[in-house]
């Protein structure tokens, strides 16, 4: 409940009540006058007092009037203060401008709220006020104050910031920088010793960091380089890193040599594919070539011109004039990655065997066969994509497997990369992926029957017969038929027609019971299609080729236009079987046996250079030249590898290269 001031705020005391003087009462007209006076004289007793009681009720609600006055006047200085200071601080108001804009705006306040104070007391509200606004501009001065020290701070940190870019260019004149501001403006910053020096300590540890950040950069290309940059972040420039910014450069700079080397392998990697399919297409031309030649059929000025500019910068380049002059050589280039591996494997573990190894030796060694191994898995599994992952393949074409002819599309790109690959597997390999296998053999399944033999051939057209073979043999784990037919590479009867009819007729009608198979032990079908092949093959190329062969026999017997023969079907599934020198094999597609002994007698020492790196063959540990076992093919015995591809089996073994490698001979 408010209180009316006493006057205790500007030092009154109240006027205390007085007892009033006692009187005697006299005898009758003295005691009556004395009574009449005395009445009078409470009378004006009561007149004073109530004066008094006014004059002290005014002074109290004056008192009071200026004191609530005061107080509000003295807040509104508080209020006026602390706006001032946070302009100051914040920039609104002059630092050299705020003493006097303090002194103008605390004066005006007051002069505004004197004139409502009595006048008795505006003396003493004037001294109070006077001295608060006093009192308060101090708090301006330090508020300039704090304004200074921020302004020394912020050119510090500015002084960091310009010394920080500075370091890059000079470390030297950024430090003096540094140096010089804090001995010239620390003390005025308004920050203790402790603070000054954590700073400097913040800014040498991030400028360190910034220049070691930017020297692994420009290093993180060329391990050399980030070598060199290791060694200098232990110098004492660099003493002021912290260990966990050296470690994440550490860290740093290692994932950049690790990538490096990665990125080194996998250029070198392409390279040589590219290398190495260049030299296959090369190798491909001569082949093509040779055979016109062998033919008897002449080479024309801009075939040969062709040729010339296919096989330049290869072995092939030199055969060439040779081959035109009805002297043809035929290569094979035998040297692809996974055998390279397999070559460096085997040559270290002969020389550890002859100096010596150590665990970390072995570890190496067993590194390497397990990378070796993984490949060899992989390359099995997704040729195309193992080859992807390894930067042999920058990427994998896309291929729109909604219809045979959007596959045919894309397929002739798709098989350039298959043909890079196979160079790099050593083998063909097919130019689909897993999936897509699955989708185009569902689209070829949908056709009647001489439509799938036309897609099939259509496909083996575009890719090779290789290729196809490869393609087919993906195929067949899931659809037989399909895939045999499809290695057939389009291969025709006599007839006209496709091989690979008969096939698919053959399996349809034994699928669908049409015919009653015949599967006696040694009288069957199967029994006799396998004794025709005997050792001319074997693995499951010969059951491939016995399955070949009894799907034909049963698919001319399904046609009801008469049976074939065993020896017949062999023919049309493999080109047929000739024994020489006690050895059985399998003749090329339309290569019968008179002519398959020609054309092996006209090889030369062409047909083999390309696998030869030091132009020698193999037989044990016997070095034998080029032509000499190009002479002496005629008498060896061939084992099958494909179709019109054979190795030489000669002292027990087969006759290899210098790596170990078999050296096949082609006969087309």
């Amino acid at each position: 409940m408010a209180r009316i001031p006493a006057g205790e705020e500007f030092g009154q005391l109240a006027a205390r009540p007085q007892r009033a003087p006692e009187v005697v009462p006299g005898a009758n007209g003295e005691a009556i006058g004395q009574a009449v006076a005395g009445f009078g004289q409470d009378l004006q007793r009561i007149d004073q007092q109530q004066l008094r009681e006014r004059k002290q009720l005014q002074e109290a609600a004056d008192r009071a009037n200026a004191d609530t006055i005061m107080q509000r006047a003295m807040s509104s200085l508080d209020e006026a203060s602390d706006a001032m200071g946070v302009g100051i601080k914040g920039g609104q108001i002059a630092k050299d401008q705020a003493a006097q804009q303090w002194q103008q705006q605390s004066t005006d306040l007051i002069s505004g709220v004197m004139g409502n104070v009595p006048e008795a007391l505006r003396g003493q509200v004037q001294a109070r006020l006077d001295s608060r606004a006093s009192h308060l501009g101090r708090g301006v001065g330090r508020a300039v104050m704090e304004r200074d020290q921020s302004d020394v701070r912020a050119g510090l940190d500015q002084t960091l910031e310009t010394a920080g870019r500075m370091y890059l260019r000079n470390p030297q004149e950024a430090n003096n920088m540094v140096a010089t501001a804090f001995e010239q403006q620390g003390p005025f910053s308004g920050l203790d010793a402790q603070q000054l020096g954590r700073m400097q300590q913040n800014w040498r540890e991030a400028t360190r960091f910034n220049k070691a950040a930017t020297m692994v950069q420009d290093a993180r290309n060329n391990n050399g380089s980030l070598d060199q940059v290791t060694k200098a972040l232990g110098s004492e420039e660099f003493a002021d890193l912290t260990p966990e910014r050296r470690l994440q450069l550490s860290t740093q700079i290692e994932g950049f040599k690790t990538s490096n080397i990665q990125r080194a392998e996998a250029a070198r990697a392409r390279a040589e594919a590219q290398a190495r399919a260049q030299l296959d297409r090369a190798q491909a031309a001569y082949t093509a070539a040779q055979g016109l030649v062998m033919t008897g059929k002449a080479l024309s000025h801009d075939y040969v011109t062709q040729l010339s500019q296919t096989v330049a910068g290869t072995p092939f380049a030199k055969a060439v004039p040779e081959l035109v002059r009805q002297a043809p050589e035929m290569s094979a280039f035998g040297t692809q990655p996974l055998a390279v591996q397999q070559q460096i494997l085997q040559q270290t573990r002969a020389k550890l065997n002859q100096t010596g190894t150590s665990p970390e030796i072995e570890k190496n060694v067993n590194r390497m066969d397990s990378v070796f191994q993984q490949s060899v898995k992989d390359y099995r599994e997704e040729p195309l994509l193992a080859a992807q992952e390894r930067g042999v393949l920058p990427s994998i074409t896309a291929l729109d497997t909604s219809s045979i002819a959007s596959m045919m599309q894309g397929l002739v790109k798709r098989a350039e990369q298959a043909f890079v690959v196979s160079g790099v597997v050593g083998q063909p390999v097919s130019p689909l992926m897993r999936t897509e296998v699955e989708q185009f053999s569902r689209l070829v399944q949908a056709l009647p029957v001489e439509q799938k033999s036309s897609a099939l051939a259509q496909v083996a057209s575009t890719v090779g017969p290789a290729m196809a073979s490869a393609l087919g043999r993906q195929m067949a784990p899931k659809d037989q038929a399909l895939g045999i037919s499809l290695g057939m590479a389009g291969s025709t009867t006599t007839q006209g027609r496709y091989t690979s009819e008969l096939v698919l007729r053959g399996s349809q009608a034994l699928k669908d019971k049409a015919i009653k198979e015949d599967n006696a032990a040694i009288t069957g079908v199967r029994a006799r299609i396998a004794s025709e092949y005997g050792n001319a093959v074997s693995g499951q190329a010969r059951e491939t080729l016995i399955d070949a062969a009894l799907m034909i026999y049963y698919g001319k017997q399904a046609e009801g236009g008469g049976a074939i023969s065993i020896p017949g079907a062999v023919a049309l599934a493999s080109g047929g079987v000739a024994e020489r020198n006690g050895r059985k094999f399998v003749l090329p597609y339309g290569v019968p046996a008179n002519e398959f002994e020609k054309k092996l007698q006209q090889l030369n020492s062409g047909a083999v250079a390309g696998q030869l790196p030091d132009g020698q063959v193999y037989v044990g540990q016997t070095p034998m030249s080029a032509d000499d076992f190009v002479k002496n093919l005629p008498k060896a015995a061939l084992i099958t590898s494909g179709n019109g591809r054979y190795t030489v089996q000669a002292g027990g073994g087969l006759v290899t290269n210098s790596r170990g490698q078999p050296v096949f001979v082609e006969v087309k």
